[in-house]
């Protein structure tokens, strides 16, 4: 039954993201036409600002609720965990916008390099604010296993977000503003979108005793995502001090190129950790959960393998010549990526409520990853780098893996996840290798060659992690999931 819900929900958050991502970058080319170089590094400085602020205003009291709320006993106590942090994200960022306004010159300048931007800043925090509710309704709707409903209001807010923020700085010419005044207008439209599937969490009451509880829980969690969040640039700002811009441009290329097989994630991480939530005390629960673990290495074995052997071929048709080097370190930092994202996998310390130690563990990484970069990037420049990237994701998903295993025990199949890890390695060594040896031309012959031994090795790697009952009930599942008609079923 997870097992068979989780492909349904993963099917659905993946789609909701792929349209995100999409959109995204669709919009791209539009910004960097009409917009100044100097504007887009503000957008870009006022996205950070609000990733930060996102991560620390509100406490992370949601992922206090996301503990919390599917194993309350009665819709009584559902409602009071609801209603207490939508009231306390409410309170917290109100705070946060009078404080962030009324000193918009002075942050402006701290954060934007000039004070002539503090009307810009205004807005941005009103979009940070809108963000903030937003991002808490759409974990609530998580946790309610609103997979649909979680769709249809990003959906909902991304086609907004973009249509408004288009029209105003491409036709009325508001420049970047405009940015951040279709954001605010997405981000209301999804809120609005979402509303009728949360209204009945929500009540003008506050507990202070469920504040507490989930306060308890969250509030180590602030600093370990912080320690997150500074790893993703310590290895940004290593190259740029010994390598210098033109090499940072290059693995700044690499790394958007490899950040792509994060998408591999969302379905998995969006759907996994609420029905983890909902059924971790059933017995069958740890069997799923390897079972869907070696489910996910085989997609991410291929892809990373693939990447080794068409990393070459996939940068000269998407990049110009200067920027073709990267090739050798996107897979790495694929790789990387990937490892980052596996601690769903390990939910114990989560089910455990054992907060300080992911927050031990995710500062340790960071503190891996800064020395590893400060010691690999001056010897092996941007391949050092990954390097880097790769053995931070890999200690920190060693970290959780064990602790995990201590409060909540999976019985993983080692000696499949062992052949499967042996035979994915050497087939990511010999891609490597065998592009290295390889030209950036592209012939049809090659192609087919690379890909009949990427087919060989999915299969090879199929047959070692999956039992064949396994691979039959993936079959059933994903045929059931889909439904009679060939379409998704409603949640």
């Amino acid at each position: 039954m997870l097992v068979k819900r989780f492909l349904k929900d993963s099917a659905l958050y993946g789609s909701a993201t792929l349209f995100s991502k999409g959109v995204g970058l669709l919009v791209v080319p539009l910004y960097t036409r009409v917009l100044p170089r100097e504007e887009y590094g503000v957008i870009d400085m006022l996205v950070v600002a609000g990733a930060l602020v996102n991560l620390t205003v509100a406490l992370e009291i949601s992922q206090g609720l996301a503990r919390y709320y599917p194993e309350a006993r009665s819709p009584e106590d559902r409602v009071r965990y609801a209603s207490t942090a939508l009231w306390f994200t409410a309170a917290t960022y109100g705070l946060f916008a009078l404080v962030a306004i009324a000193l918009s010159r002075p942050l402006a300048a701290l954060v934007l390099d000039g004070e002539r931007w503090h009307s810009v800043w205004e807005v941005a925090v009103a979009a940070m604010v809108a963000n903030g509710l937003f991002y808490l309704f759409q974990n609530q709707l998580r946790w309610q296993l609103a997979a649909r409903w979680y769709a249809l209001a990003s959906a909902v807010q991304v086609a907004v977000t973009a249509g408004t923020a288009v029209w105003l700085v491409v036709v009325e010419r508001l420049g970047v503003v405009g940015i951040f005044w279709g954001q605010i207008a997405g981000f209301l439209a999804g809120s609005a979108v979402a509303w009728p599937a949360l209204a009945r969490n929500y009540r003008l009451s506050f507990s202070w005793s469920a504040a507490g509880e989930m306060l308890g829980f969250s509030l180590p969690l602030v600093p370990s995502s912080i320690a997150v969040f500074a790893t993703l640039y310590t290895d940004r700002v290593a190259v740029r001090h010994f390598l210098g811009l033109g090499d940072l441009g290059l693995y700044a290329v690499a790394f958007r190129f490899a950040s792509v097989v994060g998408l591999l994630m969302v379905g998995f991480q969006m759907a996994l950790t609420p029905l983890v939530c909902q059924h971790y005390r059933e017995p069958e629960t740890p069997r799923d959960l390897a079972r869907i673990f070696r489910y996910f290495l085989l997609p991410a074995f291929a892809v990373v393998t693939g990447l080794c052997l068409y990393s070459r071929e996939v940068l000269s048709l998407l990049t110009g010549p200067d920027y073709r080097a990267a090739w050798s370190i996107l897979p790495l930092l694929a790789a990387a990526s990937l490892l980052a994202n596996m601690y769903i996998f390990v939910p114990g310390l989560w089910i455990a409520k054992r907060t300080k130690a992911i927050a031990a563990i995710n500062a340790g990484a960071a503190l891996l990853n800064l020395a590893l970069n400060f010691l690999l990037v001056p010897r092996w420049g941007t391949t050092g780098a990954a390097v880097a990237a790769l053995l931070t994701g890999l200690c920190s998903f060693s970290g959780y893996l064990t602790g995990s295993q201590i409060s909540y025990p999976v019985p993983h199949r080692r000696g499949r996840l062992l052949g499967g890890a042996v035979v994915g390695g050497v087939a990511a060594a010999v891609g490597l290798f065998w592009s290295s040896r390889g030209s950036a031309v592209l012939t049809l012959t090659g192609l087919l060659t690379k890909l009949g031994f990427l087919v060989l090795t999915t299969a090879v790697l199929a047959t070692l992690l999956l039992e064949r009952r396994e691979r039959e009930g993936l079959a059933r599942a994903v045929m059931a999931a889909r439904g009679p008609a060939g379409g998704w079923r409603a949640s």
